[in-house]
């Protein structure tokens, strides 16, 4: 691992040099540029990447879910709705391993409500899903057909499926 010097801004998340943070600001993780940003919009980023983080627990636990749903009153739209879905996502399927998997067999609906917020998985949860999809000998094509199904809402028509971006996805077992 590089070891990078300065400190990293939780805000921003960038690395910055010592200079640029204040003295409270080295204790907080806040470079002083990000300091002068709005409370709400330094609360907004800590609460979305929290949230992030959530999915990528190996298992949400009940207090967690109790967080999210305190989460999911929130006044801002985004984050409120973003709370509600994770919390959606962490009483369907609790645990990390095959979350996607289940979520594509069992709650397209949740997934569906993923993609749009979130956009595709990222490769990390991809090549995790997809280890534990061929143990159950399903084939990729089918994986992913099914994912696609459930990434594109049924009011969309052909025209719009078109201008959606080409993903491209890794197959940890290609030859490299």
């Amino acid at each position: 691992m590089k070891h990078y010097r300065g400190h990293y801004c939780r805000i921003c998340g960038r690395i910055r040099p010592n200079e640029r943070f204040s003295g409270r600001g080295h204790a907080t993780h806040i470079c002083k540029e990000c300091q002068r940003k709005p409370r709400e919009e330094r609360d907004r980023i800590d609460l979305e990447y929290e949230l992030e983080r959530y999915l990528h627990q190996s298992h949400i636990s009940d207090k967690n879910i109790s967080r999210l749903a305190s989460l999911a009153q929130h006044a801002n739209p985004e984050i409120r709705e973003m709370a509600a879905l994770i919390r959606d996502i962490g009483l369907a399927t609790p645990y990390r391993r095959r979350r996607f998997k289940r979520l594509a067999r069992e709650h397209r609906d949740l997934l569906a409500r993923y993609n749009a917020r979130f956009g595709y998985m990222d490769d990390a949860m991809y090549e995790d899903n997809w280890l534990v999809i061929q143990d159950d000998g399903m084939e990729e094509e089918d994986w992913l057909a099914m994912l696609d199904e459930s990434c594109i809402p049924d009011e969309m028509d052909e025209e719009d499926t078109e201008a959606m971006p080409d993903r491209e996805l890794i197959d940890p077992f290609a030859d490299a």
